[in-house]
């Protein structure tokens, strides 16, 4: 991705289901310490209503969404117009309804 001048960063969201995983205060600091010298990507204010219309949408679409956060990653993701990356059943499943989500 370096190489080819794409943009890197994590959502905000993102950041913060990272530093819930910790196991220890040691790995939350660690993990803290390099995320925070990454490139954030903040929802905006219609990033709510997007990623509510994404769930809807999928669910009419008969696609289950674990995760309204879920929703919400993917949402920014769009707005940002970047690439998705991500190994989550619910972000492959989004992509089948939501034509606007990269994934890689």
């Amino acid at each position: 991705m370096i190489q080819y001048k794409i943009p890197f960063g994590i959502s905000a969201l993102t950041y913060q289901e990272v530093l819930q995983g910790a196991k220890d205060q040691k790995e939350f600091d660690t993990l803290n310490q390099y995320l925070s010298t990454q490139h954030i990507y903040y929802p905006s204010q219609e990033s709510y209503e997007q990623a509510a219309r994404i769930f809807f949408q999928c669910r009419k679409s008969g696609v289950t969404i674990r995760s309204t956060i879920d929703a919400l990653i993917a949402t920014t993701a769009i707005e940002y117009r970047l690439i998705l990356l991500a190994k989550d059943k619910d972000f492959d499943n989004m992509a089948k309804v939501v034509s606007d989500l990269s994934l890689e």
